[in-house]
């Protein structure tokens, strides 16, 4: 597979399946603030097996690294 057509179907992925702020409705926006408060009040996650992220770094390794170490203490799986 030809790098460029690798691109030109992730960038047609990306555009399919994300979303803006500006795609959201006050209540969508509304139910993220609300999740993200209770995540960062201890709310347990459970683990799906249809989701998947990802994450491509194009940053320094230290960064890397601190950042692979954080999501493994909350038992993120990880694919290195």
């Amino acid at each position: 597979m030809d790098a460029r057509y690798f691109l030109l179907k992730m960038e047609e992925h990306y555009e399919e399946h994300s979303k803006k702020m500006s795609d959201l409705t006050n209540e969508e926006v509304y139910e993220l603030i609300t999740r993200a408060l209770e995540l960062k009040n201890g709310a347990k996650v459970e683990a799906r097996e249809d989701l998947f992220v990802a994450n491509l770094f194009f940053e320094k390794f230290n960064t890397y690294k601190n950042t692979v170490l954080r999501l493994q203490s909350i038992n993120i799986d990880l694919m290195l």
